[in-house]
């Protein structure tokens, strides 16, 4: 290959590692959200049997990810992962094509929740991916070994076995950074303004020169353009990603507005699976809940329509549904703090336990806000620095090797 071709090849490789690896991470650090989207997936692609098993996938997606993308970035093991990174990218590509054509899903949920694109947008995303490793894969048995095969599986499995370690953290105890809707910082109020219109959320399909777009009923389009169907919102409820937060006590009454506008803290414990939690968990989110309203701090259990709570406290429960709690806290169980409508913490119940919410309560609300955001953006700017000096001092600590073994060699 000439300079130029090796230019070139270089910003291809650089181009499809760096997005694989972005994509992959930002899966990894949320692998409940990741398990929810590939969940979608099933129930669209009509593979429903197999959404037990989403969480799993989402976490194999995300590692494969993160390891294809360095592979092809620091050229490791390039004849076999330039196959595997072309299979995928097919693959992801005839998928997002079935998105962009049919729109059974309205996000793909490649990079998490920190880069929403619409499915036209993922489809040319994917065609670039596709742009750059065609020509990778295709002169793939031209790329020199870094290093001695085995070297290059250890370093590679490292990876694998620090990417299990945050999964199985993150799992334990919420995401180590988040970009949902309920990500500290919130102000939840105005998320409801914004998303709601005033008006009826029925979709309107028009047609102009071979184009088709969607408009509300506000904005119907003039007559130049083609009536073809009318969405419901009923028909786009499961899918819609419209911001939503609804609480009602026991009784079927809506207690939003009282946890949302309430001036000063207040603690809400999201369990949306309570069947799935231990006795003696359950047994200490009820006595938490309790302690802190005893102590004048509003308190709530949050729980879908199958949870069950003692008589005597049924004022400290409050039902939603399972989208929206497990959109307030990945965890079963976790703790989400307000201050004035704001998400101003949020953890497991066995982390944030009554003394440490009372600690933090004490404290200003903006001061404790602002410290979880800056260390959420330092967690993740560390993580990507990580394996960027990893992939730097594998490539040239290697290369260097290898040019000292063959220098001995000449001697």
């Amino acid at each position: 290959m000439n300079g130029l071709s090796r230019i070139l090849l270089s910003v291809l490789r650089l181009v499809f590692g760096v997005t694989f690896i972005v994509s992959g991470v930002l899966k990894l650090i949320d692998p409940v959200g990741t398990g929810l989207v590939i969940s979608e997936y099933f129930t669209a692609f009509s593979l429903t049997f197999l959404k037990p098993s989403a969480a799993f996938f989402g976490v194999l997606l995300s590692i494969l990810e993160l390891i294809v993308g360095m592979a092809v970035l620091i050229r490791i093991r390039i004849v076999f992962f330039s196959l595997v990174a072309l299979c995928l990218t097919c693959i992801f590509t005839i998928v997002t094509f079935i998105l962009f054509k049919f729109n059974p899903i309205q996000d793909c949920g490649c990079f998490g929740e920190a880069i929403h694109l619409t499915n036209a947008q993922t489809f040319v995303k994917n065609l670039i991916l596709l742009t750059c490793i065609v020509p990778i894969f295709t002169v793939r048995k031209c790329f020199s070994e870094m290093a001695d095969s085995w070297k290059e599986w250890i370093y590679l499995s490292l990876h694998v076995l620090l990417a299990l370690v945050l999964v199985i953290y993150v799992l334990k105890n919420g995401p180590v950074a988040e970009f949902g809707d309920f990500r500290v910082g919130t102000y939840i109020p105005e998320k409801m303004e914004s998303a709601w219109t005033g008006e009826s959320s029925d979709i309107y399909v028009y047609e102009k020169d071979g184009e088709t777009c969607e408009f509300l009923l506000s904005g119907i389009p003039d007559s130049t353009w083609t009536f073809v169907e009318m969405i419901p919102a009923a028909a786009r409820e499961e899918q819609s990603p419209v911001f939503d937060f609804a609480v009602s006590d026991l009784f079927g009454e809506y207690v939003t507005d009282t946890l949302l506008h309430h001036t000063g803290p207040v603690v809400l414990f999201s369990v949306y699976a309570p069947q799935a939690l231990e006795q003696d968990d359950w047994d200490a989110i009820v006595q938490e809940a309790a302690s802190l309203e005893k102590e004048g701090i509003l308190s709530r259990v949050l729980v879908t329509h199958g949870g069950e709570c003692p008589d005597s406290l049924a004022h400290l429960f409050g039902v939603s549904d399972y989208k929206t709690l497990i959109s307030l806290s990945r965890i079963n169980g976790g703790v989400v703090m307000l201050h004035s409508g704001s998400v101003m913490k949020k953890g497991s119940h066995v982390e944030l336990d009554s003394e440490e919410v009372k600690s933090i309560i004490a404290r200003d609300a903006d001061e404790t806000i602002n410290s979880v955001c800056v260390r959420e953006q330092i967690f993740i700017e560390t993580m990507f620095l990580f394996l960027l000096l990893s992939m730097i001092l594998f490539r040239f600590s290697f290369k260097f090797s290898s040019r000292h073994r063959t220098d001995s060699e000449n001697i």
